[in-house]
This record gives structure tokens, sequence and C-alpha cells, in this order.
């Protein structure tokens, strides 16, 4: 595809194109493949979605140092 696609239009375009496996036959994976691949690209270059990624990668570093941090022991835990 020459033209850009918005991400929402190649998302379409995909179900469109699995539809088309599936009801007319595996000749047309062709397309799933084209689209799938623009989609990706797409991904790549957008700047919301990359920004979107940034997000969700430091969420999950939060989401895995939060059991560490709960774990450590505090000075009303000491007896002493």
């Amino acid at each position: 595809m020459s033209r850009k696609y918005s991400i929402e239009a190649l998302e379409r375009y995909r179900v469109l194109a699995a539809y088309l496996i599936l009801k007319f036959g595996d000749e047309y994976g062709f397309v799933l493949e084209r689209v799938e691949s623009d989609l990706e690209r797409a991904r790549q270059d957008d700047p919301q979605a990359k920004a979107l990624k940034v997000m969700d990668e430091l969420q999950r570093k939060r989401d895995d140092a939060k059991p560490v941090l709960r774990n450590l022991p505090c000075r009303s835990d000491r007896r002493d």
C-alpha cells in the first residue's frame, strides 16, 4: 500500500482480509500479510503509538517493582 492509512483503517482492513481468507480461501493470505506488515509499520511511525508504548513499559516496570517494595522491612517492623 503506497498510501498512508490510519492505524484504525488498517485494523479494519485486517479484519476484512481475514474474512476474505475464511470466505474465499487461502489464496488471499497475501492480503492479510500485507495489511499486517503495513499496520506494524504504521504503529512504528505513529508518535501516539510510540508514546503509548513508552507509558505501557513504564507502568509494567512500576508494577514489577511494587511487590519488591512491599516486602522490604520498615522501621515500625523492628523489635528492639
